[in-house]
């Protein structure tokens, strides 16, 4: 099984060798792909919003996670306030063309946008994306065009110490599967 890992910072690469899966990642946060080359782990350098359509048409599973500071509580709020257009955006992507955003807007918030276009574009068998609890009404979103392109989809937050992970952290999860029916993982 071979995983396209977007945005991937380094935490996915040990999860995936653990589980056997074959993590190809893309990130372009120059100490994240130093951290991934330590681990031995592959790293495309090329920006999301570069990527082709079908980017993860050789993948089984798309992992994504992209940049969430502009809708991060800690951050300025650009991508809060911009959360309408964002919405909007689905539309457009699911339409097969590109949101943007207008000038002088941070470019990272159209980010969020750019798993859809790639998902749409490769069809993976799974899809792992991950955001800041703002993001949500962004994934439900998604995950009606992704509803339409044949994929089981389940939305929703989730609490990481629920999953023994040894932090407190909130996260707007979005899971979806072309063969299986995706339902809230039980916590563990």
């Amino acid at each position: 099984m071979i995983a396209i890992d977007l945005c991937a910072g380094s935490g996915w690469a040990v999860a995936c060798r653990e589980l056997g899966i074959t993590e190809f990642g893309n990130e372009i946060m120059i100490e994240a792909i130093a951290t991934r080359a330590a681990m031995g782990a592959y790293t495309d350098p090329t920006s999301i919003a570069d990527l082709r359509d079908d980017y993860c048409a050789q993948g089984d599973i798309q992992i994504a996670g992209p940049p969430c500071q502009t809708f991060s509580p800690a951050g300025n709020g650009a991508g809060r306030r911009a959360l309408p257009r964002v919405l909007e955006g689905v539309a457009t992507v699911a339409a097969g063309r590109r949101f943007t955003l207008e000038p002088g807007e941070d470019e990272r918030t159209a980010l969020v946008l750019d798993p859809l276009r790639l998902a749409l574009g490769g069809r993976p068998r799974f899809i792992v994306w991950e955001q800041v609890p703002p993001v949500l009404p962004v994934w439900e979103a998604c995950a009606e065009v992704l509803r339409l392109a044949g994929y089981s989809v389940w939305t929703g937050i989730l609490n990481s110490e629920q999953y023994g992970v040894p932090q407190t952290r909130s996260r707007a999860i979005l899971m979806a599967s072309r063969s299986n029916r995706v339902q809230r993982p039980a916590a563990t």
